[in-house]
């Protein structure tokens, strides 16, 4: 929304008791009515994108974890924390990181070609959709999110990562707090990050069955948003 400001017409579109404006946090629920006037709001948190999947969970010894960054490759979603954090973990021979996502330039390419050569990042892949995307989720361990994007709020990723049973560990901006704070995951710093990534690996077990646990409250919350979504759609007389 930061962006259509001076866009008055669209605004004034906005506030239309014909259209509805959804917000995905708390936090941006109260950008919506106080900053934009947009009255006509309401929250609907991204765990309802949650899907009722069984999520294998196998007791494993010592093992190798899968690290992965799965983001937009630009600077504002924090590619040069992830690229730090992999150089600072160099020596732990337990622990891969992994390059995944979009909007990658020429430039960032080589650099990432380069990271791959000196075995500083195990492999990289461009622009994942579909059934690779969850594939993804499914073989990986930790997902770092160390976002500085100034217009994040729930980021839809934490949320593909409580659904496919991946730890995310996050930089506490936008709204990230209310998806995972609960979790212990979020971080204020990047030494903050790598103090966590230690903890993280040193008792995997554990943090991941309280995300397995986790998610399966938020299915139940899912489950009565979903009614609380059909009466208002009858009431208001809304349509899809």
């Amino acid at each position: 929304f930061k962006y259509i400001k001076e866009k008055k017409l669209l605004l004034s579109l906005l506030k239309s008791k014909n259209i509805i404006n959804i917000a995905t946090s708390k936090k941006q629920l109260l950008v919506l009515k106080k900053i934009y006037g947009l009255r006509n709001s309401h929250l609907i948190g991204n765990f309802i994108f949650l899907l009722d999947e069984k999520v294998k969970f196998k007791k494993r010894v010592r093992k190798n974890f899968k690290v992965i960054f799965f983001s937009s490759i630009v600077e504002r979603k924090g590619i040069f924390d992830f690229i730090e954090l992999s150089k600072k973990f160099l020596k732990e021979n337990n622990i891969n990181f992994y390059i995944y996502g979009n909007d990658c330039t020429a430039d960032m390419l080589k650099t990432l070609k380069s990271l791959k050569t000196n075995k500083i990042i195990t492999n990289y892949k461009l622009n994942i959709y579909g059934k690779t995307k969850k594939q993804i989720f499914m073989n990986n361990d930790i997902l770092i999110f160390p976002s500085k994007h100034d217009s994040e709020t729930t980021p839809l990723v934490l949320d593909e990562c409580i659904n496919y049973g991946i730890v995310p560990i996050a930089y506490n901006i936008g709204d990230t707090k209310s998806q995972i704070g609960q979790l212990g995951l979020i971080v204020n710093s990047f030494k903050h990050l790598n103090q966590k990534l230690l903890d993280i690996t040193s008792d995997y077990k554990k943090t991941k069955g309280k995300l397995i646990r986790y998610k399966k409250v938020k299915l139940l919350e899912k489950k009565v948003l979903l009614k609380q979504l059909d009466s208002f759609f009858s009431e208001n007389n809304y349509t899809n």
